[in-house]
């Protein structure tokens, strides 16, 4: 140990002894050194201040490897610092820098096409003769637009005769026809196409030309006026069997008509009449 180490046992272990020497020493009067003081105190004390010396270095080496390794582990760990354990209230939590990236952005859904609805298919046929139940089915079908020198008949047999004609008609506007299961025949001349489709086919339903239509469907029920013309004739029905039995009431006329067309009425037939207004 140097002489450092024994000035500091004279103020904190041997200091009584100390006092007592140098108040009672004459030597004091002639420059006293730390060796002289070291050699004059009892053997007993000196063996004292030696281990608690000792003991005081091994505290100050032990304080200083301890600073040494914490400051080792802060330099070779700098992420240890950044990991914080706070108290919170009595349970406490750890506080983690957790790293983040950029968020992946999500990709935008696909939106389903809407599904087309299916157009129904309704049967129907042209021109020509058929047979009922094997070439077409009892029915009724319309033509959908009117045609020129259109004529047509259901058939009761195929001899030719007048006889074998159950109902007829001729027309230049569109024409409904109801052909029962008990007909043989149907024969049609320039009508164009025949269909089940007996959706409406007016623009108005209280303004119209001539032709065949529905009540409730093409036309509404109520009191009509035309324009007037030479050789009108209409019929209201109450089926479209096209016979006589079908008529509810009719007129032929050449100047301006009138007709009230029932709820209860079937349908309206209409022939070089012009237009027609609801009134």
């Amino acid at each position: 140990m140097g002489e450092n180490w024994f000035v500091s046992m004279h103020y904190c272990c041997a200091q009584e002894g100390v006092q007592e020497v140098a108040d009672n020493s004459p030597t004091r009067q002639r420059g006293y050194t730390l060796a002289q003081f070291w050699r004059d105190m009892p053997r007993q004390q000196r063996i004292i201040a030696g281990v608690v010396a000792g003991v005081l270095a091994i505290m100050v080496a032990c304080c200083a490897c301890v600073g040494t390794i914490q400051g080792i582990g802060t330099a070779s760990n700098p992420s240890a610092g950044s990991t914080a354990t706070s108290a919170q209230g009595s349970h406490g939590s750890v506080a983690t820098n957790v790293p983040s990236g950029p968020t992946a952005t999500p990709k935008p859904t696909a939106t389903p096409k809407p599904t087309a609805t299916p157009k129904p298919v309704f049967a129907h046929f042209g021109d020509g003769i058929f047979q009922v139940g094997k070439d077409i089915k009892p029915g009724t079908y319309r033509t959908r637009v009117g045609s020129s020198g259109c004529y047509y008949e259901r058939l009761k047999s195929f001899d030719g005769s007048f006889d074998s004609i159950l109902a007829n008609n001729n027309t230049d506007g569109p024409a409904i026809v109801t052909i029962a299961s008990t007909d043989k025949g149907f024969s049609s001349e320039n009508c164009g196409t025949w269909t089940a489709d007996l959706s409406q086919i007016t623009s108005s339903k209280t303004s119209f030309d001539d032709g065949m239509y529905i009540v409730g469907t093409d036309i509404t029920p109520g009191t009509y006026k035309n324009d007037g013309s030479t050789g009108c004739y209409w019929e209201r029905l109450s089926n479209f069997s096209n016979g006589f039995g079908a008529i509810v009431a009719n007129d032929n006329t050449d100047n301006t008509a009138i007709v009230t067309i029932r709820a209860s009425d079937k349908g309206f037939s209409a022939t070089s009449c012009g237009t027609w207004h609801k009134i």
